[in-house]
């Protein structure tokens, strides 16, 4: 029998630089391959090819064994091949109708069929067991309703295969039950899935085989239950990590930041609190408790009341200008919108927050933007194919990195790093947390604000726990376990029982809470 799906020898080069190297592998129908590896290791230049995004350099794609040419992903859509990126490509403001059909509208003497397209909205969705008014505007949906809203659309087009890059990102744990339900009403109807996540602990859950890629070059593919999370990390590295969480402390009693009833009507409410030199704060809570809304008014982009001193002189925090120029960086929570010029290369975002560094007799050096964008893609293994090449195609890891080293080479004495390793691999999870080592060590001082609560207490010296725009206590590292900061995060008076699983792939739990 022919197989369902076949790659065979896969070979990609980008300006001259090799990023998949004879890939093979097959998929069965009803089947969840999972595709992992570290940021950066080929996997989502592979789906892109498989979705006619790229086009292979070298070896062949094959489906019930007919070799396929994707030109385009039109090509791709058309043979079966449906596929979600991480980042959501609805229009906020169309329907959920209007979406799904968005490009293959079906239509009468030249006009768009209102009726067959809410009808056929209405039977892909019951198909995959969705209940949801395909009238309804996507901007009104939640996260999850979205996620299913584009894969909805992948498979309206009669979708055999099914492509799956981070689904779970921005998903809570309701909502990724609900999808992995979705995954299993889909491989029952015969549908194959390919399913790229760092979250082990999930992949576990779902996949029936997984293969790892390093460094473009498939390494295995082996039954889900023949492995071990420390084996896939192993494959996915290269080596083994022992250490999570390698917190050095070099906190002083030297203040450089100090925050003194800071509020912003309607978000924060009354903030106080002080960060010393050499010192990781941590900034605990669930989401909404005003986490981000803190980092982005250090980093003047809220009007407060209250009072902000750095190195013991008051400051201004009226523009993101005056926090630079304050000692402030902010490595902020949403890398592609607010951390990178995505269609600039590696060296002028580096640059872009160190003009002073690089210019020289009124004019931007070329040498010295080179100079120092090589200082940071050495810094954090940053892997770039070509420095000239614009950062939208880098791997959203190694993009990360990139937020990171320019206000490293900036100097900024505070940092404020808000969920620094959303999307972050476990190697590269660890090459970072060194990184917060040699900085404090420096005497930097780091505001770590997480919704990975691991993280949180293996990196901090002292956490602040917030719940709606206040902080509501402080604890030191050593008494600051899980279940203690999650009792505060949720209600201090409330009885807090937790549970919770380990992700081995990227150090962080999953939790479920009940109040009683």
């Amino acid at each position: 029998m022919a197989e369902f799906l076949k790659v065979d020898g896969v070979s990609k080069s980008f300006y001259g630089n090799p990023v998949l190297h004879d890939v093979s592998f097959t998929l069965d129908p009803g089947e969840v391959l999972a595709i992992v590896g570290e940021n950066g290791a080929g996997k989502s230049t592979l789906m892109k090819i498989l979705a006619g995004v790229y086009q292979p350099d070298a070896g062949s794609i094959l489906m019930d064994g007919q070799r396929c040419h994707f030109s385009n992903t039109r090509d791709a859509r058309n043979a079966g091949v449906g596929i979600i990126y991480q980042e959501f490509s609805l229009i906020p403001q169309l329907s959920v109708a209007e979406n799904i059909y968005l490009g293959q509208e079906p239509n009468r003497l030249g006009w768009v069929n209102w009726n067959a397209m809410y009808k056929g909205a209405s039977e892909v969705m019951s198909r995959m067991g969705l209940a949801m008014d395909p009238r309804k505007a996507c901007q009104e949906l939640t996260v999850g309703e979205q996620q299913m809203v584009e894969i909805a659309r992948a498979a309206s087009a009669s979708a055999r295969i099914m492509i799956m890059d981070e689904p779970t990102a921005a998903l809570n744990d309701k909502e990724t039950r609900a999808l992995f339900e979705l995954i299993r009403r889909m491989k029952s109807q015969g549908m194959g899935i390919l399913y790229i996540s760092h979250r082990l602990d999930e992949i576990f859950q779902i996949a029936d085989r997984i293969m790892v890629i390093r460094d473009g070059r498939m390494i295995i593919t082996r039954p889900a239950v023949e492995l071990s999370r420390d084996e896939i990390i192993s494959y996915m590295v290269g080596r083994e990590i022992s250490d999570m969480y390698p917190r050095e402390n070099h906190s002083t009693d030297k203040v450089l930041l100090r925050v003194e009833h800071l509020t912003v009507p309607g978000l924060l409410e009354d903030i106080s609190f002080a960060l010393h030199a050499g010192e990781v704060l941590g900034i605990a809570g669930l989401m909404g408790c005003g986490k981000k809304e803190l980092a982005d008014t250090l980093f003047g982009r809220h009007a407060y009341r209250g009072t902000v001193y750095v190195a013991d002189e008051p400051v201004k925090l009226s523009n993101p200008v005056a926090a630079i120029e304050g000692g402030i960086g902010l490595v902020p929570e949403d890398r592609k919108a607010e951390g990178l010029v995505t269609g600039l290369s590696t060296r002028e975002n580096v640059s872009l927050p160190n003009m002073d560094r690089v210019i020289q007799l009124g004019l931007v050096s070329r040498r010295a933007e080179n100079d120092l964008a090589n200082s940071v893609v050495d810094l954090l293994r940053v892997r770039v194919l070509d420095q000239e090449a614009p950062v939208r195609y880098l791997s959203g890891g190694n993009q990360q990195k990139l937020v990171l080293g320019k206000w490293v080479k900036r100097g900024s004495p505070i940092l404020v790093l808000s969920e620094p390793t959303r999307g972050i691999d476990v190697g590269a999870r660890t090459e970072i947390y060194r990184l917060l080592n040699d900085l404090t060590a420096s005497g930097k001082g780091v505001l770590l604000i997480s919704s990975d609560l691991p993280e949180v207490l293996g990196m901090s010296d002292r956490v602040l726990v917030m719940r709606d725009g206040r902080v509501v206590t402080e604890l030191q590292a050593g008494e600051a376990g899980q279940e203690k900061v999650m009792q505060y995060a949720i209600g201090g008076n409330e009885k807090c029982l937790l549970s919770s699983r380990f992700c081995a792939s990227t150090g962080s739990y999953w939790f479920c809470f009940w109040r009683s």
